[in-house]
């Protein structure tokens, strides 16, 4: 009795928690398929009567976001592949050649972090007017790459300390080089942490406004976000627009989470039991 009544304790936080976190979304979905009319009337409506998709149809007919999605994906995929390029060798080199200082080494990656992302804003843009990349998609690569290497490369590092060395030891006994055994031994083993990496690393370049919003003066080079944060109305703020708009930032994401779902949960339970 004992144990069924701390599961269900167990359960019925866990449902809490859940209807906690999905209540904005739930909202904002709700919100999206109303009239305008109906998105303030009370009582509140959650059952949305009628059930309109105008909104949807006004973000695309009215602004080029099919071209704004295409941005978000194209930065933010190009900046998990230049992290992974860099992360993933560094993050080898540090689990397991033998390097002076590591501790130290993983600190001063980590270092960047210590100043706050504002205070970079004038010297980037006045570097990136000077090379002519303002309204590029570089502009935006570039920053987001350098700020998600360090949480890359402490990830990995961490996913490759939980891979057994025996594994290393007896590659190395047939003959292999390091980049063999990285290539053939650690990489198929680190599928889960390259999904959680990569998804964290996704997810920062999809969500950040600042820079973006400074970076990007028009749709050849914007994101979702600074989309998002640009819808306006002559009258009023056009709610009903900028919840479908915000549904449909996140499709993808979701489109990912389930997509590898499976590699996601094992790379988390992997590094956090390591960790």
């Amino acid at each position: 009795m004992k144990i069924n009544l701390s599961r269900l304790i167990i359960v019925f936080v866990a449902i809490l928690l859940a209807l906690f976190t999905l209540f904005p979304i739930v909202w904002v979905l709700v919100s999206s398929l109303k009239t305008r009319s109906a998105i303030f009337s009370t009582p509140i409506e959650w059952i949305p009567n009628p059930i309109t998709l105008a909104s949807y149809q006004e973000v695309f007919t009215y602004r080029p976001f099919g071209r704004i999605i295409m941005n978000s994906i194209i930065v933010g995929f190009s900046v998990v592949f230049l992290s992974f390029i860099v992360a993933i060798p560094a993050a080898y080199a540090l689990a397991r050649l033998r390097i002076k200082w590591k501790i130290p080494i993983l600190m001063l990656i980590l270092s960047p972090y210590i100043f706050p992302a504002h205070t970079l804003v004038a010297p980037l843009y006045l570097l990136f007017r000077s090379l002519e990349w303002i309204n590029t998609y570089q502009c935006l690569i570039i920053p987001y790459t350098s700020f998600s290497l360090p949480l890359a490369v402490w990830l990995l590092t961490i996913y490759i300390n939980a891979i057994p060395k025996e594994l290393d030891e007896a590659a190395r006994i047939d003959g292999a080089s390091n980049l063999k055994v990285l290539l053939s031994i650690i990489m198929p083993l680190l599928k889960p942490g390259l999904v959680t990496t990569g998804l964290l690393v996704f997810m920062g370049s999809w969500v950040e406004f600042m820079y973006a919003l400074t970076f990007t003066v028009n749709e050849q080079a914007q994101t979702i976000p600074v989309a998002i944060g640009s819808f306006y109305g002559r009258y009023a703020i056009p709610w009903g627009e900028i919840s479908a708009a915000s549904i449909i930032a996140i499709i993808p994401l979701a489109t990912i989470i389930i997509l590898f779902q499976r590699y996601l949960i094992k790379g988390i339970l992997q590094g956090g039991l390591k960790g």
